[in-house]
């Protein structure tokens, strides 16, 4: 085939294509190109690429233990440290941890040893204790005696805050030394462990 029949032959097909729209076509005045992939995910700002997870609640917990006289239920709390700041023995324990992971525990006839940091202990009895385990705090109502060597202190209701080692008792406060047999008495009484502070007011 001659060279003018090729170019002839050529020129047909080019307008062939052309007519059936298989040619490319420029996109429309106006209009910017569209961005490549690569493109459109370097323009996200940073940080938002992927969520942040949130954080999930903790598992409600609800537990009753039932202690005897020969083997109590104990419940015991440390701090971070771990110095153990009180230790509960009772016939029954009731526990309930909530989602947002703070936990109260419940007593009944509970004996209490409270340990300050200096070593210092008070067992306390009652009918009935508190105890929270986000502040460190025992709320003891009922029949309350309190005992710290020779001191022996009887209320209605006794707080202990763990973080300050301090107590505050509240309800017909009655102080009493056993040996020197030194009786005090008020409607509150604010004190450490050992009874070595004391502030008594009449409510």
């Amino acid at each position: 085939m001659s060279l003018a029949k090729t170019l002839r032959l050529l020129a047909l097909v080019a307008g062939s294509l052309a007519a059936a729209g298989c040619a490319p076509k420029p996109p429309p005045s106006g209009t910017a190109p569209s961005a490549s992939p690569s493109a459109t995910a370097s323009a996200v700002p940073s940080g938002l690429e992927t969520e942040t997870p949130t954080p999930q609640p903790v598992a409600p917990i609800k537990a009753r233990s039932e202690g005897t006289q020969g083997e109590p239920a104990r419940y015991l709390v440390r701090n971070a440290k771990g110095r153990t700041i009180y230790d509960v023995r009772s016939q029954q324990a009731l526990y309930d941890r909530s989602p947002d992971g703070s936990a109260v525990a419940t007593f009944s006839n509970p004996d209490v040893t409270f340990h300050d940091r200096a070593n210092r202990t008070m067992l306390a009895t009652a009918s009935q204790a508190i105890a929270h385990d986000k502040d460190k705090t025992v709320v003891m109502t009922g029949h309350v005696r309190a005992t710290s060597g020779s001191e022996v202190l009887t209320c209605d209701e006794l707080t202990y805050d763990g973080q300050r080692d301090a107590l505050r008792g509240t309800g017909n406060v009655v102080l009493v030394n056993s040996k020197t047999h030194d009786v005090v008495t008020g409607g509150a009484i604010s004190s450490d462990l050992s009874f070595e502070h004391v502030v008594l007011s009449s409510k």
